[in-house]
């Protein structure tokens, strides 16, 4: 069910990847790497199909996704959580989710009336912006070269899941489910 759902998720992200130049499994390695593996391939090709399907642009989720460990550890969640929140903070301005992750974001404050002629999609860029800036002054330093117990806990559970993953779509190629 797993490597189904996968599948799926990879062939709506090749669509979005496209309109990058890049394809579905640049993004989900790119991911892997920058969250140092703490988020499993399928939640990877999930939350990435989200991000691009709201909008949020490619080279700014990846740079969301280099903060997904330190919010996860300050606010108590995992990494695959806080990049979830990161994403929904992004396109929606989600006041609560905001508050607890940058503070307050204010695109009338900063823009003034600019704001009402803005497009959804440039407003989710300029509050992408706003949210990368607050990150780097609050999280730049927090967890860098630090790979504590529950990072490797972390990493292991998305190591079996990923395994879990790829046994499933050896048994769809086999032809097991028939």
């Amino acid at each position: 069910e797993m490597a189904a759902g996968y599948e799926e998720q990879m062939t709506a992200l090749n669509r979005f990847a496209a309109t990058y130049n890049t394809t579905a499994t640049s993004i989900v390695a790119d991911i892997k790497e920058i969250t140092n593996g703490q988020i499993a391939m399928v939640d990877i090709a999930k939350s990435s199909s989200k991000a691009l399907a709201l909008d949020v642009p490619l080279d700014k989720y990846k740079e969301l996704a280099k903060y997904a460990d330190a919010v996860g550890d300050s606010l108590g969640m995992s990494t695959t959580q806080a990049l979830e929140m990161l994403t929904d903070a992004a396109e929606k301005g989600a006041e609560r989710q905001m508050k607890q992750i940058v503070g307050v974001i204010d695109l009338d404050a900063k823009y003034g009336k600019l704001t009402e002629r803005m497009t959804e999609h440039e407003k989710i860029g300029k509050r992408v912006d706003i949210m990368l800036e607050k990150l780097a002054g609050k999280y730049t330093d927090l967890g860098k070269g630090v790979d504590s117990t529950a990072d490797k806990m972390e990493r292991l559970t998305v190591s079996v899941k990923d395994l879990q993953l790829t046994l499933g779509q050896l048994t769809i190629r086999a032809g097991f489910l028939g």
